[in-house]
């Protein structure tokens, strides 16, 4: 279910140009099915997905299993499974929240310590960017509609119960 409600709310393209167009090592927290991940991947000699939940890991491994360079680990915000100061990037898309469990204040400081000294720490889409730019983060937007994409009127509204209850009448 999840896979089929982001495959309609694709990553903008700015995203991609923005990033870094090479990164030796680097941790993506939350990674969920892949999105950002398969994106990701050939910009990086290593890359460490971390996934906290077994089925959702599961789905990412097979999924990036022809891919060079890329380890699915288990982890958390709060716990990432990476040395101090080990990766050139540290990033989480759609997963960040202020939520202890799904970022937070702890979430925030575990990416900081994963990050080496001149990397750079990449939250996508956070719940509350005047919260990250509090704590010195630049808050960058990219110009156009954002727009999620569903291949039926019925597959909207069958994700929608599931994932934004309150969002269907």
């Amino acid at each position: 279910l999840y896979e089929r409600l982001v495959a309609g709310e694709r990553l903008h393209p700015g995203i991609a140009a923005w990033l870094p167009e090479r990164v030796g090592l680097a941790v993506e927290v939350g990674a969920g099915a892949g999105r950002l991940t398969v994106e990701l991947a050939p910009r990086c000699d290593t890359l460490i997905a971390v996934e906290p939940a077994g089925p959702m890991r599961a789905r990412l491994a097979e999924r990036v299993a022809d891919l060079d360079g890329v380890e699915v680990r288990d982890g958390f915000f709060e716990r990432l499974p990476v040395p101090d100061a080990w990766a050139d990037l540290v990033v989480a898309c759609s997963a960040f929240t202020r939520e202890r469990g799904h970022g937070s204040d702890d979430g925030l400081a575990e990416m900081l310590r994963a990050c080496a000294p001149g990397g750079l720490v990449v939250v996508i889409w956070p719940d509350d960017p005047a919260w990250l730019v509090s704590r010195g983060f630049a808050h960058v937007e990219f110009p156009g509609e954002m727009a999620v994409e569903f291949a039926s009127a019925e597959d909207a509204a069958e994700l929608a119960r599931v994932f934004a209850p309150g969002a269907v009448g």
